[in-house]
């Protein structure tokens, strides 16, 4: 595997997992809303990416920065899945 920008380029966000759930609720493909940050965490095995960073020796507490980072800027934890879901289909 190969870490870019210390891990930074291709972590499994959890916020991109969100977004991605969001779009199938919107696309018809989810028929309720999920958990959507509990599946995320599921489907974005954040830990098993880490193991790979420490096996190659990519700073963890770089990829951790960055990740809290990018989903802050991302609307993890302020939006509301659901309330995204409704401004999208209208």
């Amino acid at each position: 595997m190969k870490f870019y920008n210390n891990g930074t380029v291709g972590f499994p966000y959890l916020s991109d997992g969100m977004w991605f759930l969001t779009q199938h609720k919107r696309w018809g493909l989810l028929k309720d809303h999920p958990d959507y940050l509990a599946v995320a965490k599921k489907v974005n095995r954040i830990d098993i990416y880490k193991q790979a960073a420490a096996m190659t020796k990519t700073p963890a507490a770089e990829i951790r920065h960055a990740h809290q980072q990018a989903d802050r800027r991302r609307g993890v934890g302020r939006q509301e899945p659901e309330g995204v879901c409704r401004r999208l289909q209208n």
